[in-house]
């Protein structure tokens, strides 16, 4: 369900698009921010100047021109809890832009009907996102800025980038004695290993737009050809063999290039690290009570074999009912626990603590950043 049931483009955005279109200015996105005031259906958000109670001001992560539709962009952002310390209530929304004349503007504004959805405080264990996509009026896309320093990226997103990466590396990797590396299709990340080309011509009949991964032989001189990037920034035919100083230059390129590839592959291997998780179960009967400077203090422990008090995991609910009635049990419980305590990484272990009152129902938690046994 959308949490924002009303949109407007304001009067200032449409103003700012007007001076967009007089060649005045280009339009540029600063900040999404985000509020708790509710709007009245008799409320013309098309006057509104400022949200009624932001509470946070975010940058973009991702701007996208939908085909055949150049006068409009789609722009991502991922609300997140991240130092956040008080929840409230997403009710509002406004896309801010910097007008030339009157600076930082309310270009557009969303509305929610009710009280329907939250952002908890971050509580140390664990963060909550929400990825928005907002279509927006521009006129003429191409002179569209956004503001994306500091963006998060959402799982979703990174496990596309992650499969773009493998795929890349995949094709780099193997090949044999007297194999060229080449595209396998126009896709970007389509490579592989081939056998290599010769083409043996007078130079004068050379292609003027050679394969980087063939070799050419001059009929009339015998000398040897490869059409590759020169210093002059172009590509032409380089003969071979090299001098000492251009063998020196395509080595340091070689080995550079074999150090990214295993520079990449270390990256990918940490980040596959923080998204390996374990499940577990929270059971209501297995909480030990006791007390701590007159606070009743409920403790329990699981056992997670690879956690040690090292790992920087992050703890996340995991519904495991799957009745109505127990899903709807689960979630106060699992409320109380993220709203009430605590998860401590320890050696083998994790140990859960919650503070004045214990969940009254089983529910799942999910731990990310842990490998499981």
């Amino acid at each position: 369900m959308a949490i924002f049931t009303r949109y407007a483009l304001t009067r200032k955005g449409q103003q700012l698009i007007a001076k967009a279109q007089a060649d005045l200015t280009n339009i540029e996105f600063t900040e999404f921010v985000t509020g708790s005031g509710l709007w009245d259906e008799d409320e013309d958000l098309e006057y509104a100047t400022a949200l009624k109670e932001p509470r946070q001001e975010l940058p973009f992560s991702d701007i996208s021109i939908p085909s055949g539709n150049p006068s409009t962009v789609v722009v991502t952002v991922n609300i997140t809890n991240e130092n956040l310390t008080q929840l409230y209530y997403l009710n509002e929304a406004g896309i801010m832009a910097r007008d030339p004349d009157e600076g930082t503007i309310l270009y557009a504004i969303l509305a929610a009907e009710t009280e329907a959805t939250y952002v908890p405080a971050y509580n140390g264990t664990g963060y909550s996102n929400i990825v928005q996509r907002i279509n927006l009026e521009v006129a003429n896309s191409s002179s569209v800025t956004i503001n994306m320093d500091g963006a998060h990226v959402s799982a979703a997103e990174y496990t596309a980038f992650r499969n773009s990466v493998l795929q890349i590396i995949a094709g780099l990797s193997g090949g044999a004695e007297g194999q060229f590396l080449r595209k396998r299709s126009d896709l970007e990340s389509e490579y592989g290993w081939a056998d290599t080309p010769v083409v043996s011509r007078p130079l004068a009949e050379f292609p003027e737009v050679g394969m980087t991964d063939a070799v050419y032989i001059d009929t009339d001189s015998a000398e040897i050809y490869v059409w590759m990037l020169l210093q002059s920034g172009e590509y032409g035919y380089f003969k071979l063999p090299l001098g000492s100083e251009a063998s020196e230059t395509l080595q340091r390129q070689i080995t550079a290039n074999k150090n990214n590839i295993s520079t990449l592959q270390t990256k990918v291997s940490k980040l596959e690290e923080k998204f390996d998780q374990v499940t577990l179960t929270v059971n209501a009967a297995d909480w030990n009570e006791s007390s701590s400077g007159g606070v009743t203090v409920f403790t329990q422990e699981k056992t997670v074999a690879n956690m040690t008090a090292q790992i920087d995991a992050e703890v996340w609910a995991n519904v495991i009912a799957t009745t109505a009635a127990g899903i709807v049990a689960e979630k106060k419980a699992s409320s109380l626990f993220f709203g009430k305590g605590t998860a401590e990484g320890l050696e083998g272990k994790v140990r859960l603590t919650c503070y004045e009152r214990k969940p009254a129902a089983d529910f799942g938690l999910k731990i990310v950043g842990v490998k499981e046994a």
